[in-house]
């Protein structure tokens, strides 16, 4: 998600999506499980690493010249994203990354993916690049018995031989969730059971205006909860932007009140949303407590932004909100998600 700040006329916020068809290569995948407890009888098995087309630049192969090329000397890593941000156990995760080679080389591609701060896997990959554009995908199997919960992606794309120039590695982070309820029609919500007294549990509803997008569409998001309440609400895209959506710059805080609709954005911001593509899948999280609970910083006013950005820190992002979704009693809490469908 690119953010640009309001001004007079609406300004767009970018929701970035990406798919693209497969070709093979070969692969390192180490696992790194412990201390996790109940998790370390189970693995995160490898896949295939395979090369693709890159959408945006018309299709060009990894490897070949395209339109636009590095001009900083060494790889530059683009994005990184999790094809479908939200998965459940027994589904293949496709991790992918796009990057710029300026010159013939080697290039190793790493990723790491954490749960709570724990490296679960770590898989490299070697590989001869001509020079020009790539984007390289690979798919891990999540385990059938894989934790409810945010997990991380970090990737680094770096030639092998470091001390010459165009060895500098470049890093970049996403995460994805893992649900594990039952397959639904793309949205979750959860409530707590009743407290002392016979005070209602949490229940929250989200919603957006459509459930499938064309590109350059705009998008709205609501939400309501049956009780005063705190909400953080979280968006991935296939870019690997990982984004607060709620609170924003707009929002006055996270605090919202039971029974009241709330739209992001408001008929009254000067910005708003729009679904750029290509095609993909888009992710919407939202946690909701009965305590605040603060992930990020909320002085906007400091940053001159609309929204905070998750991706440069998303481990600890991941860790801190799985932490506070396992703390909070269930009575105090809710979580509810969407995915969205963008084509042409």
């Amino acid at each position: 998600m690119r953010v640009r700040p309001p001004t007079r006329q609406p300004r767009r916020i970018l929701l970035v999506t990406s798919v693209a068809s497969l070709g093979a290569a070969a692969l390192i995948f180490g696992l790194s499980i412990g201390g996790i407890g109940a998790l370390a009888d189970t693995g995160w098995k490898g896949g295939q690493y395979r090369d693709s087309a890159v959408p945006d630049l018309g299709g060009v192969r990894s490897g070949t010249s395209a339109t636009t090329r590095s001009t900083r000397g060494h790889v530059a890593l683009g994005e990184t994203a999790v094809q479908r941000p939200r998965l459940r156990p027994g589904d293949a995760a496709t991790l992918r990354a796009v990057y710029e080679v300026p010159d013939p080389t080697e290039v190793r591609e790493t990723r790491i993916i954490r749960y709570d701060g724990l490296v679960l896997a770590r898989i490299e990959r070697v590989v001869p690049r001509p020079g020009g554009s790539v984007q390289s995908e690979y798919r891990v199997n999540v385990p059938r018995d894989a934790a409810e919960g945010w997990y991380a992606v970090t990737t680094t794309v770096e030639t092998t031989n470091a001390a010459t120039r165009g060895g500098a590695a470049e890093q970049k982070e996403t995460g994805f969730y893992v649900d594990t309820a039952a397959p639904g029609d793309g949205t979750k919500i959860s409530s707590g059971s009743p407290v002392a007294g016979g005070e209602e549990g949490v229940t929250f509803k989200l919603w957006a205006n459509q459930t499938r997008y064309r590109v350059g569409d705009r998008v709205t998001f609501g939400f309501e909860a049956n009780r005063d309440a705190f909400v953080t609400l979280v968006n991935v895209g296939t870019s690997g932007e990982v984004t607060i959506l709620f609170p924003n710059r707009f929002s006055g805080g996270h605090g919202v009140k039971a029974g009241k609709t709330y739209k992001i954005p408001e008929a009254a911001d000067s910005y708003e949303l729009q679904i750029k593509g290509p095609p993909g899948a888009e992710l919407v999280y939202a946690l909701v407590t009965l305590k605040p609970v603060i992930f990020l910083s909320t002085d906007f006013p400091s940053t001159g932004g609309v929204f905070h950005s998750a991706t440069e820190r998303a481990s600890s992002f991941t860790r801190d909100i799985n932490a506070a979704a396992k703390s909070i009693p269930l009575r105090e809490q809710a979580k509810a998600m969407i995915e969205l469908e963008v084509t042409r």
